[in-house]
């Protein structure tokens, strides 16, 4: 879960500062590529929701851009600041954006 693929990051900040920095404009192909899959990532996560989203199929990609850049956006701030915040606090503000996305009760914990 999340927690897993915060300590990924965590546990090697070289791959990824590659992964978020670095990896587009390295060629056209790596740049398709990495698109490609990023996609295809969102596609999975709105699929997956607990809630089911009601998109229009022509918002479904917009969509799941929007969901891979929020979580893509939090993860490359988090490491640009030396993980100054705890990883639990990460997996958990992630966590309370893709219930709120799905359109579930968000309720912050204390």
């Amino acid at each position: 879960g999340l927690e897993s693929f915060l300590a990924a990051v965590q546990d090697d900040p070289r791959l990824a500062r590659v992964v978020w920095f670095e990896v587009l404009g390295v060629s056209l192909e790596v740049e398709t590529t990495y698109l490609s899959r990023m996609a295809r990532f969102g596609e999975l996560l709105i699929t997956a929701a607990p809630a089911p989203f009601a998109v229009a199929p022509e918002l479904r990609p917009l969509v799941a851009g929007a969901v891979i850049g929020g979580i893509s956006h939090v993860v490359m701030t988090w490491l640009a600041s030396g993980f100054a915040a705890p990883r639990a606090d990460v997996a958990t503000a992630l966590e309370l954006f893709l219930i709120s996305v799905a359109g579930g009760t968000v309720t912050a914990p204390e």
